[in-house]
């Protein structure tokens, strides 16, 4: 591992943070169906399915208000303080369960689970983007996904295994372990420079490329070579300052040009696929298709596929590329929408005997879930944060990541009521449209950025 060791071990150390984050989506996946009972842990008693919609959609608007306050803090106290900060909410988040009364206090945890998880996803890819290697770059950025669909899973598990109080006390190990661990890591070179602290920029970026401090930096040339441009970065940072005509605030057309353009696109993309939506849905939705599985676990065999698709994609994405991986992972995706749709429009509408096909629903469902998770859900975090000039790049994140978890609010809100009005398969059939139009899209629009660095990928796009 030699010069990455230490990339890779803050990388695992700070989605501890992630994996919290998502024990937190997969248990309450669980914990609906013991609301929506007789059987309700709440001195306060059954939650009504209104109520459960809004324990679930809330999440999104916690993940909005997260984004934009710790995407602006990031720019103010740094990556690492930032980050750490969210242990405190996430905490809590556990706390207001074990504790909880009505449903009051679950709205309240649900909002700071979405909190700390529109944190995570727009901080953690900007932190790894500043002190990775380009070779390893789209690797250690899955670890981002990886962590919160691993979590996801042990959340499924938990839920389905475990009494209910149990999980949310054991899951307060994840932050405690977060702090104690990520707290020795240093603050980004790139932050520490961008701040007038060069010295201790040039120790960061010896520690995260394994240089012993009193090394000679003539005697790594890849080192030497990037603290270059950490230099020259530095100094074109100081010009700008001492120029008043350079040194001006954001405006609107900072933000008129491709990468931001491409940012936007891929992640309304991300929504439209469908993945999160039908997994928040997966219980109902096997139910719907004919399945014979119980809830539980129907969501636990969601859960190691997606696992699983994310571990592939981490393995694969310096390998084959971004953007090929993007197209395979949304051409398919679209084809199991299109297969599960078809399945239940044949089943529900027409009289037609569909008993040999009944493994169709479960094997649709399972590849979809599989191949999204190889591309079109944890890519476009990666794609962001490489693209993204420098002086949008924290702004420009925070915006694109607010479209995502807008959409998330609205697409789990609306998603049973517009289930309800044009039925399962049509839903269903959207979200494969959209993956064939993003295709298209990838192909036009979209560069190739394996093993390039931040300032090539930027010269392509101006190229282009």
């Amino acid at each position: 591992m030699g010069s990455a060791l230490y990339q890779y071990l803050a990388c695992i150390c700070v989605n501890l943070c992630t994996i919290g984050y998502g024990l937190s989506v997969g248990w309450y996946a669980s914990a609906f169906l013991l609301y929506d009972s007789d059987d309700c842990p709440l001195p306060s008693g059954r939650v009504d399915m209104d109520e459960i919609a809004w324990i679930g959609s809330i999440l999104g608007i916690g993940g909005l208000i997260g984004t934009v306050a710790v995407g602006w803090i990031a720019d103010r106290i740094g990556r690492k303080n930032s980050l750490l900060a969210m242990a405190v909410p996430q905490i809590i988040s556990y706390l207001l369960i074990v504790y909880a009364q009505n449903v009051y206090y679950l709205y309240a945890s649900r909002f700071l689970v979405g909190f700390v998880g529109g944190a995570v996803f727009v901080v953690i890819p900007m932190m790894v983007a500043e002190i990775s290697e380009d070779r390893i770059r789209g690797t250690l950025c899955t670890i981002l996904v990886l962590g919160s669909t691993g979590g996801v899973l042990l959340g499924f598990v938990a839920g389905h295994f475990l009494e209910y109080a149990e999980t949310p006390r054991i899951a307060l190990m994840f932050p405690i372990l977060y702090i104690a661990l990520f707290s020795f890591m240093p603050e980004t070179p790139y932050y520490l420079m961008k701040t007038n602290r060069m010295e201790e920029a040039e120790k960061s970026l010896r520690f995260y490329r394994n240089i012993s401090p009193n090394a000679a930096v003539s005697d790594n040339k890849s080192f030497e070579y990037e603290l270059s441009k950490l230099k020259y970065s530095y100094t074109e940072m100081q010009r700008k300052h001492l120029d008043s005509a350079s040194n001006t605030p954001l405006t609107m057309s900072d933000f008129f040009n491709q990468p931001f353009a491409i940012g936007c696109i891929i992640m309304v993309a991300h929504e439209f696929c469908g993945g999160f939506t039908m997994c928040s849905y997966a219980g109902m939705i096997f139910a719907k298709s004919g399945s014979k599985m119980s809830p539980g676990i129907s969501s636990i065999i969601v859960g190691v596929i997606q696992f699983i698709g994310t571990y592939v994609s981490s393995l694969l994405i310096d390998r084959l590329g971004r953007k090929f991986l993007m197209l395979i992972s949304f051409t398919g995706t679209g084809i199991s929408h299109a297969l599960l749709a078809t399945y239940i429009y044949l089943s529900s509408s027409t009289d037609i005997n569909l008993e040999a096909y009944q493994w169709v629903p479960v094997v649709s469902f399972s590849a979809m879930i599989f191949i999204a998770s190889c591309g079109a859900l944890p890519i476009p975090y990666v794609v962001i944060s490489e693209i993204l000039p420098d002086k949008i790049r924290s702004v420009g994140s925070t915006f694109i990541f607010s479209i995502s978890w807008a959409l998330t609010f609205v697409l789990v809100k609306v998603f049973p009521s517009l289930l309800a009005m044009i039925g399962l398969y049509a839903c269903i059939y959207i979200f494969s449209i959209c993956c064939f139009v993003t295709v298209v899209y990838l192909l036009i629009f979209v560069p190739e950025t394996k093993g390039k660095s931040l300032e090539e990928i930027l010269i392509i796009l101006k190229a282009n």
